[in-house]
């Protein structure tokens, strides 16, 4: 099989006149544009927009042409998208090849090239559906275009199908007996065909019978010594398989598997290879910041090393598939995945097809997804309103039976909406929603509730025996005990290390991300613990704190005069300041401390210490008449300080640091500048935004993006932007092999400069 990624050689207009499907139409005067591509982000945001909050007010409508040619090449020809927004139809040759409705799974055509050049043509037509309202299309920020990779597979008569390797294994200690399964498409007359395995120094030769069209092939294999994949050390083996005809290869395919024990269990909650291990989870929407939807491999790297420095080992995929190398990338950096793959089903534009077409967009998603060690969970839905009809126990349980027939290694499930109908308070209400929730907890495999904490005992109380999950949870705040509507600032992960049955929590969500916003001027949701451009926020050191281990504190002002990032209401955190200059003196001060540790000890100026615990909204809170100078947090366990912050006086800034965050870069790639704004005693400097020219030599600048989802009057395609929360990153894409410089010129500081060396891929 020869694969090739269709990134450059594309055409792009939006709104053509004329047939764009024909061959002979005039494209010259089109905009060339690099896959993967959203045209959503390009588009000036509009305060007045319909229903513009769940799109961050970046107009999605439209219909985009996308074209290009592709070169003939003998045998079978297949067009791989892994994600178009939306109802896209393919032409090659001015003749319709395919179809789609969902954006959000992968979808395989067959194409047919002649001798000479061919011209592919894809409609991706993102208007109002006749019958849908514009409330009723995704709920957050949906992206329009090809914003994932379209990949052209060429294989000849006889090869392995498109997602047509399949893994399953056992294991006995350290031995893992593994079945590969490929699904082997003949169109030639041969009647057998050599297969060859190799794994982990092991390789399996066999000669199998063919009949001619679709053939199931499967090989077993015992791997002695294997080491077993865990999110903190995951270990991962390439395997490689070849058809041959005993001279030559027919087609080969390499991906790389995992080997691991995952067990749900209604008493332990989550055992990963025979321990338990809670699920530190976050939610994650698919879009990029300043990318939009389309996101580059190296930017969604960095997201996800971020939430593994807060000490996150879990995501959920809200509330749909990702793009294909996220699986790729949990794997390596060792993450823990609930593959989703609808939202509220019936009650969004899915109802056009969601009945024709939920089966096929359910088989895509697994069958893509299936061999990646990362992926432990299987959900097929989130909050419908019509939770705990008929229709929708129906529609339930045959997804579900669905599911497990593809799968039936990993378990099923969908996340129930806490606040769905009437209040749990009312008993004779209680008594009914209790048995619905029974009824639910019989068709899946394990229970997962969105805010609904304060459920999980009275559901064990009533017999439900399911390892639980709590699919979405505040961050902050928690909802007292059998209410809807009730916050308490008691964290909810309290919950989750409390009861063993509880497998884990995720919280809502784990980064900033453009849509659901709360209103103009945001871009979109901003409750979350890492910003836009990926920047570890003030409240992410609260998740740090209750998700590592390593010993630390991180001192937090409360301050009501902070400007409110219009998070929402339960979704909200205190309105915090990381420095010490509160400018009145004898102003009592609300002091917070996040800390992993059994008690603080907070002193100022070298005064008397207090002492604090952390309280049930995980810090310690302290009261302290405001004085310049110096504040120190310790964190003490078994009485002896194991870790210190201090905080000093200071008013202003002093220099920029300029820091490339990849250590090995590669050509073509973008790579991050991240600039940081620092006082003279080494804090980062919050209190003034100022503008920042970045220049870039020997390669391109993309985007500035600072994380500011209020600003109405700064765009991320600039080369100006200012600083927000101390911290701004530039996006490079790398040129050719060689130096690449980068200079950052701060109002107000002294210049700073960076080269970059980067290697060919």
């Amino acid at each position: 099989m020869k694969d090739q990624v269709l990134t450059e050689g594309w055409r792009f207009a939006l709104n053509p006149t004329g047939d764009p499907s024909r061959m002979d139409y005039d494209d010259t005067g089109w905009r060339e544009v690099r896959l993967p591509h959203d045209w959503q982000i390009e588009g000036h945001r509009d305060p007045k927009m319909p229903e513009g909050g769940s799109q961050g007010y970046y107009p999605r409508g439209g219909v985009g042409w996308y074209r290009t040619t592709i070169p003939y090449t003998p045998g079978i020809t297949q067009l791989c998208f892994d994600g178009v927004q939306r109802f896209y139809t393919v032409w090659l040759n001015g003749e319709k090849v395919g179809e789609k409705a969902y954006g959000y799974v992968p979808y395989v055509c067959e194409i047919t090239l002649k001798p000479g050049e061919n011209i592919l043509a894809v409609k991706v037509d993102n208007t109002t559906p006749e019958g849908v309202t514009e409330s009723q299309l995704d709920r957050w920020y949906s992206g329009a275009g090809i914003y994932r990779e379209v990949t052209l597979l060429s294989d000849g008569l006889l090869h392995i199908a498109p997602y047509g390797v399949r893994t399953d294994y056992t294991l006995d200690g350290m031995t893992a007996a593994l079945t590969v399964t490929l699904t082997v498409d003949n169109r030639t007359d041969a009647d057998t065909v050599g297969v060859r395995l190799d794994i982990a120094h092991t390789t399996k030769l066999a000669s199998v019978r063919l009949a001619k069209g679709v053939n199931t092939v499967a090989l077993t294999v015992t791997l002695p010594d294997i080491v077993r994949w865990e999110p903190d050390a995951p270990t991962l083996y390439p395997l490689h398989v070849e058809l041959n005809d005993g001279q030559k290869t027919l087609d080969a395919v390499t991906l790389n598997i995992g080997f691991r024990e995952s067990v749900f269990d209604p008493d332990c909650g989550y055992l990963l290879n025979g321990r338990q291990v809670k699920l530190r989870g976050v939610n994650l929407h698919h879009d990029h910041g300043a990318f939009g939807a389309a996101v580059e491999r190296s930017v969604l790297r960095r997201r996800l090393e971020r939430l593994k420095e807060i000490g996150c080992n879990a995501i959920r995929c809200s509330h749909n598939p990702k793009e294909s190398f996220f699986y790729d990338l949990c794997d390596e950096i060792g993450f823990l995945v609930i593959d989703e793959l609808y939202d509220e089903w019936v009650h969004r534009y899915y109802k056009r097809f969601f009945a024709h077409d939920r089966y096929e967009d359910l088989a895509a998603m697994v069958a893509r997804d299936r061999n990646h060690p990362c992926v432990i969970l299987w959900s097929v839905g989130n909050e419908s309103p019509h939770q705990y009809s008929d229709e929708w126990f129906t529609q339930l349980q045959e997804l579900c039976d669905a599911c497990r027939e593809l799968d039936p290694a990993r378990p099923v499930s969908y996340a129930l909406i806490g606040h769905v109908g009437r209040d749990f308070t009312d008993p004779a209400v209680y008594r009914e929603r209790i048995d619905l929730t029974l009824k639910y907890a019989e068709i899946v495999d394990v229970f997962m509730g969105n805010y609904m904490e304060g459920f999980y005992e009275a559901l064990r109380r009533e017999g439900m025996r399911k390892a639980v999950i709590g699919s979405e949870t505040f961050a902050y705040y928690r909802l007292q005990e059998l209410t809807t509507h009730a916050p308490i600032p008691v964290n909810a992960w309290n919950d989750v290390e409390v009861h063993d049955y509880v497998a884990g929590g995720f919280l809502w969500a784990g980064i900033d991300y453009l849509g659901e916003s709360m209103g103009w001027p945001a871009h979109g949701w901003t409750g979350c613990p890492i910003d836009a451009a990926g920047f570890v926020k003030l409240r992410g050191y609260h998740t740090k704190a209750m998700w590592t281990d390593a010993p630390m504190v991180k001192l937090a002002v409360f301050d009501e005069t902070e400007p409110y990032d219009l998070a929402n209401a339960n979704w909200s955190f205190p309105q915090m300041t990381a420095h010490w200059n509160q400018g009145t003196p004898h102003k009592m001060m609300h002091v917070g401390v996040f800390t992993n540790c059994e008690k603080v000890r907070l002193t100022l100026n070298g005064g008397l210490p207090r002492y604090a615990a952390p309280a049930p909204d995980r810090m310690a809170h302290f009261y302290v008449s405001y004085a310049p100078g110096t504040l120190v947090a310790e964190g003490l366990r078994g009485g002896v300080t194991v870790c210190t912050q201090t905080l000093k006086t200071s008013y202003q800034g002093d220099h920029l640091i300029l820091g490339i965050y990849e250590k090995d870069v590669r050509a073509g790639e973008v790579v991050h500048a991240e600039l940081t704004l620092y006082d003279r005693y080494g804090q980062v400097w919050t209190q003034d935004r100022p503008k920042v020219r970045v220049e870039v030599t020997g390669g391109e600048l993309l985007y500035l993006d600072n994380g500011d989802f209020l600003t109405t009057d700064e765009v991320c395609a600039a080369d100006t932007r200012t600083l927000w929360n101390g911290h701004l990153c530039a996006y490079i894409r790398t040129g050719d092999t060689g130096t690449l410089t980068v200079t950052a010129y701060p109002d107000g500081y002294a210049k700073v400069s960076r080269e970059i060396r980067s290697a060919r891929p």
